[in-house]
C-alpha cells in the first residue's frame, strides 16, 4: 500500500475521530451538513463497502457501521475534486481533513456522539407465524367476500338494465 504513510499520519491528528463510530444513516446526515455548510454539492452515501471506504466524484461507499474519521475522509476526497479536479492523498487532502475534522469537532460533536448499534428483532416463533398468516388470510377473506357482494349488486343491476332495454326495444 503506498498510501500507509499518508493514513498513520491522519490517524495521528484524527484518532479520537476514528474511534468515534455512527450508522450509515448518521453518515448521511453528517455528509449533508458538511456539505452545506462548505457549500459544495450533496453527497450520497452508499453502504457496500465492507471495511474500507471508497470516494467517487458524487458519493461515498463506506460500510453501515463506520467511524466518523472514514465519512470526513471521503467527504474530503470528494471536496478536493470539485475544488481542485484531483482526489489523491497528497498535502491538500490533509488540509482538507484538518478543516472539516475541526469543524466537526467544534460544532457537530455533540449530535453524532451518542450512538448505539440498532438492536436486532427477535426472530418470530412457530406459533407467531401462523397466528400472523392466519389473520392475513382473514383479512384477504373480508376483502373477497366484500368484493363478491359488490360484484352480486352489480351483476343484478346490469341484469335488471338488459331487461329494461330490451322490452324498450320490444315497444
Amino acid at each position: 500500500m503506498p498510501f500507509l504513510k499518508f493514513y498513520r499520519i491522519e490517524r495521528g491528528y484524527n484518532k479520537d475521530l476514528y474511534e468515534l463510530e455512527i450508522s450509515s444513516h448518521q453518515a448521511q446526515l453528517l455528509a449533508n451538513k458538511l456539505s452545506r455548510h462548505f457549500h459544495f454539492r450533496k453527497i450520497e452515501v452508499i453502504t457496500n463497502a465492507r471495511s474500507s471506504g471508497h470516494a467517487y466524484w458524487n458519493c461515498i461507499d463506506i460500510p453501515k457501521t463506520t467511524t466518523v474519521g472514514l465519512v470526513i475522509h471521503e467527504i474530503a476526497h470528494v471536496w478536493n475534486h470539485s475544488r481542485f479536479g484531483k482526489m489523491k492523498h497528497d498535502k491538500k487532502l490533509h488540509t482538507t481533513i484538518k478543516r472539516l475534522s475541526n469543524y466537526f469537532k467544534s460544532c457537530l460533536l455533540s449530535q453524532f456522539s451518542s450512538f448505539q448499534l440498532p438492536t436486532p428483532k427477535p426472530k418470530p416463533t412457530a406459533l407467531q407465524k401462523y397466528q400472523r398468516k392466519l389473520s392475513n388470510t382473514e383479512t384477504s377473506i373480508n376483502r373477497l367476500a366484500t368484493k363478491i357482494k359488490t360484484l352480486k349488486t352489480r351483476l343484478k343491476t346490469a341484469k335488471k338494465k338488459q331487461t329494461y332495454y330490451k322490452k324498450q326495444i320490444r315497444r
